[in-house]
């Protein structure tokens, strides 16, 4: 049968195996490359993410600092720096919404939605009317209270 095949047609036959090893070499060099970058990829997304998620959590931990040392003051005014902090907060929960959105995680339009809902609450500042109320029973307004003497409960103890 060897006898029957011409040089030629060996010499064909071989560089067709060859090209065809070739080019199975180089596919899956591209598949692994592939993976390989959507991996680079996702990485890339996570730690976007959580870089505006470790700035929103520096404000936050920054603000309740603040906030709190503030309400303890006995002072009329809010300090200025307050409101810059919360500005940067609301803009880098923001971000952190948008590039949550690029990254695959499990639960992720749960998270998602939980996440923007409490955003959204968040930027929307306190409520209007705060009712304050303490261990003893006592209730205080500071937003919506008049200074009529009708208006201020009686105190129960």
């Amino acid at each position: 049968m060897v006898n029957r095949l011409s040089v030629n047609v060996l010499l064909k036959s071989v560089i067709a195996i060859m090209g065809a090893a070739v080019m199975t070499t180089l596919l899956l060099s591209a598949w692994g490359s592939w993976s390989r970058l959507q991996i680079a990829n996702q990485i890339a997304a996570a730690a976007d993410s959580s870089k505006y998620l470790f700035t929103t959590l520096h404000n936050l931990r920054t603000d309740r600092g603040m906030t709190n040392r503030e309400l303890l003051a006995d002072r009329q005014t809010v300090n200025g720096r307050l409101a810059p902090l919360r500005t940067a907060q609301i803009s880098a929960l923001k971000s952190a919404l948008v590039a949550l959105e690029a990254v695959d995680f499990p639960d992720r339009q749960a998270v998602l939605s939980e996440l923007s809902q409490a955003t959204r609450k968040l930027a929307a500042g306190p409520p209007a009317r705060m009712t304050i109320r303490c261990q003893a029973g006592l209730e205080w307004n500071p937003c919506g209270a008049s200074k009529s003497p009708a208006s201020i409960p009686p105190i129960r103890t």
